[in-house]
């Protein structure tokens, strides 16, 4: 690896192209300011292209734009974010073929080519962009590393009788393959939801955006080798002649020295689930979010919130659109509280709270482990069926509540409250056991990101290339 005191100081422009969607933007505003605050980045005068929609720049919360970035606008070629949950496949169709003329008028548009184009794996045209300009390209894998085996081997489920996936789900869900390098032994039903055949279309887009990442210069990871080492290094294998960074989680964290629970009291004009939060016992609370983009049915919806509230377990549940709804399932409920939106971190680090039942969502998934709070998984779509194998499994922080996802299969509220009682029986030996995993876990991925962390010195590693690509443009 490159030493983190060999880059002098220089100007270094990189133009960023996000996948645009909430879970892809954030992790790249995350990843420029991880680049400029970096040992390595002190020596660089790093600036930020970030191209978005024109509708993308207006949802952006102007205290989150990364330092030293500007925006550079393409016109809204692509279906509303209001709507596009109701059709991904299309909107994945529209990103591939609508967004690369915009794209590349900005970067002819530009006074000098720029150090590097950073750009979603999900783009994959940027890196013909790139090629056909002499601009370098590195390919941001938005998802933990586990689901490139998984879906470059595609071939294997195939001469293994295991495709389409939701032929198998009935009985032979728990049947287990262990034969995909770099993820070891996994449940048919914890596979990509893109291996089933009403995802075919998804699949088909994502692994032509595969076959691109060969061709890039550079790999960044939002992962961590103490997290995924075996995946990575199939990875490595399969593309061994590009250079890969598991550089980290790519999420907001509070500083190392604020990393421990609160109670907030200090803080004035709190919101009204912090002050909810305060009034509760320490660890007592589950905090219940199911993401920000799909949302289960209201059927489904109707059962988990007469689950939790049958098992007299307190809760706090981000509502987002549908909280009227959740009030009027809940009644008067007293345990209860329920809001369109918190700040999650503050949130997962305050005392009150004892687990945390998500969608298994990347996001959620690592600020749920960074947090040290256990997690009752309920995947929706896509790759969280991974990410919970990989929390229940394989990191040992947490339960499944829905073990496979199945199509017009509900939930029972009856088996809500059953499991969320169970997971917030801090007296049982498992839940122990769970929480204990828990709070080591935690302080194992601090460690990977500390100071002359592996990760501090991939991100030195690609600054380092980056800027050397400047000076032989």
């Amino acid at each position: 690896m490159a030493s983190l005191q060999t880059i002098t100081s220089k100007n270094c422009h990189i133009v960023i192209v996000p996948y645009p969607g909430r879970g892809h933007i954030n992790p790249m505003f995350t990843l420029c300011n991880q680049l400029v605050s970096s040992p390595s980045g002190t020596n660089l005068n790093i600036s930020f292209t970030i191209v978005l929609t024109e509708e993308w720049v207006t949802l952006i919360n102007p205290n989150d734009k990364p330092a030293n970035a500007c925006f550079a606008t393409i016109p809204n070629v692509l279906p509303s974010e209001h709507i596009r949950g109701a059709d991904n496949e299309g909107f994945l169709h529209a990103v591939y073929t609508k967004m690369e003329e915009h794209v590349e008028r900005i970067l002819d548009a530009l006074e000098a080519p720029p150090n590097v184009i950073i750009a979603d794996t999900f783009l994959p045209w940027v890196v013909g962009v790139g090629t056909r300009r002499n601009i370098p390209v590195a390919s941001f894998w938005p998802l933990l590393a586990c689901l490139f085996p998984a879906l470059h081997h595609y071939d294997l489920f195939v001469s293994n009788n295991h495709y389409p996936l939701d032929s198998l789900m009935g009985e032979r869900g728990d049947e287990r393959v262990d034969y995909i390098p770099g993820i070891g032994s996994t449940r048919l039903a914890d596979l990509p939801l893109a291996l089933h055949s009403y995802k075919k279309r998804m699949l088909d887009l994502m692994l032509d955006a595969i076959s691109y990442m060969p061709k890039a210069q550079f790999i960044i990871l939002r992962t961590l080798e103490e997290l995924e080492r075996p995946a990575i290094d199939a990875m490595k294998t399969i593309l061994p002649s590009t250079s890969i960074y598991p550089i980290g989680p790519a999420i907001i964290l509070p500083k190392p020295e604020n990393n421990q629970t609160s109670d907030h009291h200090c803080l004035d004009d709190q919101p009204d689930y912090i002050k909810w939060l305060n009034s509760q016992p320490e660890k007592s609370v589950l905090y219940v979010s199911l993401g920000s983009h799909l949302s289960p049915s209201m059927a489904q919806l109707e059962e988990l919130a007469l689950g939790l509230c049958d098992s007299r377990v307190p809760f706090l549940f981000v509502g987002r659109e549908e909280t009227s709804f959740l009030k009027d399932v809940c009644g008067d409920h007293k345990d209860g509280f329920i809001v369109p939106w918190c700040d999650q971190m503050k949130v997962l680090y305050h005392k009150s709270i004892g687990g945390f039942l998500n969608h298994a969502g990347l996001n959620s998934v690592l600020e749920s482990a960074f947090a040290g709070v256990p997690m009752l998984t309920f995947p929706l779509s896509t790759d969280q069926p991974m990410y919970s194998k990989l929390a229940v499994e394989d990191w040992k922080i947490g339960m499944r509540l829905r073990d496979k996802i199945e199509k017009d299969i509900l939930i029972k509220r009856e088996k809500v409250k059953e499991l969320v009682i169970k997971f917030m029986d801090f007296e049982s030996e498992e839940v122990k056991e769970m929480n204990k995993n828990s709070k080591e876990f935690k302080q194992v991925v601090w460690a990977a990101i500390a100071k002359d962390s592996t990760a501090e010195h991939y991100v030195g590693e690609f600054l380092s290339e980056i800027s050397t690509k400047n000076a032989t443009n």
